[in-house]
């Protein structure tokens, strides 16, 4: 569910946050269940501007939840992905209606309380709202930044083929989870992160899968230390997902997967760093081509 981070120049409070506009976001662990990478957020501001005096509140850019590191002193840090600033302030009232639904219907004595609430969820139709009041349309989780390396043979697309190998196995991956998760919401996840699709259940509780592609007739991939640092502290809610035998003209291929830690067991993890195969495995599940 999206999010609204607030983001205040000055505060009633004597609490500072080292927030880095559009780059990362600091935050009290009691926010850790809803700060989650790849989720859409806006920005809001309240009355106190650094200058002095009174300000409309107002949202004021939006973006997307990168990944979430711990701080020095106990707290949470996220980066900021597909930052975009507002044109002009959207102030938090429109019609005499609050644009955060939870803050209409409450006593005038109660919605300061609402406000107060340093990270809090909206539904999806009044964060497009809050966006299409400053003019923008959709802030996309699912875009993600892929390496260019013209001078590697290109396909028919005009892709680099290791880039459109890729893609094609993030679209199997897509399909894949759908079917085995039949009630999520699945998207891509933001460049940087240990993992390649979010799966987000009904419940809000997340699930990370990390897409490999190769078109080796065997299961090998490569895992750098913190691909198998992330899978050991998220064990219960990650899974590696290796497609190889890859065909890039008829978008087919074979899906190997593993749920939680990746150990020796796995694959030998001093050779992964250059590319490994996978241990103990049967010949993969066969899937694709992509539906038309």
């Amino acid at each position: 569910m999206p999010l609204v981070l607030t983001q205040n120049e000055q505060s009633a409070a004597a609490v500072t946050y080292d927030d880095r506009l559009g780059t990362s976001y600091e935050f009290p662990k009691k926010y850790q269940k809803l700060v989650q990478p790849g989720e859409s957020f806006v920005y809001y501001r309240g009355k106190r501007p650094a200058a002095g005096g009174i300000q409309v509140p107002h949202y004021f850019g939006a973006g997307v939840v990168g990944a979430v590191t711990p701080t020095d002193d106990g707290r949470l840090r996220c980066k900021v992905t597909s930052y975009r600033a507002f044109g002009e302030n959207v102030p938090l009232k429109q019609d005499g209606h609050y644009l955060e639904p939870g803050a209409n219907g409450r006593p005038p004595k109660e919605v300061g309380l609402h406000f107060r609430t340093g990270v809090r969820t909206i539904d999806q139709i009044a964060f497009d709202a809050i966006l299409a009041a400053a003019g923008l349309g959709q802030v996309a989780p699912n875009k993600i930044a892929t390496k260019r390396v013209e001078e590697k043979p290109l396909s028919a697309s005009g892709k680099n083929k290791k880039d459109e190998l890729y893609d094609i196995a993030i679209a199997l991956a897509a399909l894949e989870a759908k079917t085995q998760w039949p009630s999520a919401t699945i998207f891509r996840a933001p460049a940087g992160q240990y993992f390649s699709l979010i799966v987000r259940h009904t419940d809000g509780k997340t699930h990370h899968v990390a897409v490999k592609a190769t078109k080796h007739e065997e299961p090998r991939t490569t895992l750098s230390s913190g691909e198998v640092i992330y899978a050991d502290r998220h064990a219960a809610n990650y899974s590696l997902w290796v497609f190889y035998a890859m065909d890039l003209e008829t978008g087919t291929g074979r899906l190997i997967k593993r749920t939680g830690r990746i150990t020796d067991d796995d694959i030998d993890l001093r050779a992964a760093v250059h590319g490994g195969r996978l241990k103990n495995t049967r010949v993969g599940k066969k899937v694709g081509p992509i539906p038309s």
